[in-house]
């Protein structure tokens, strides 16, 4: 694997599934089965600074804040600030 990296994404657009614990719930099979089957040396994600759930959900994992990485992503000719978050296989600890 030449950069032993990957980010993820995820989306709950209908408000009837968002605080549910579905994502929580997806996290763990997905940190395992990328850092121990595929090796993956570090897992991205990039959050819309406004998205305290997300937030969340990267400190209940362990996930390390790494800034602010500005205007990143464009919509809609609306350019936006993502927070980066990264957690190192070194620090994958299963519960």
């Amino acid at each position: 694997m030449q950069h032993a990296r990957a980010d993820f994404f995820y989306v709950l657009n209908d408000e009837v599934n968002k605080r549910k614990g579905f994502i929580s719930e997806a996290m763990m099979p997905i940190l395992k089965y990328g850092f121990e089957v595929i090796k993956l040396n570090r897992m991205e994600a990039f959050i819309d600074p406004d998205n305290i759930a997300s937030k969340c959900i990267m400190k209940k994992f362990g996930f390390v804040y790494e800034g602010n990485l500005r205007k990143h992503y464009c919509k809609y000719g609306v350019c936006g600030d993502y927070n980066s978050y990264s957690l190192l296989n070194i620090e994958f600890i299963i519960n």
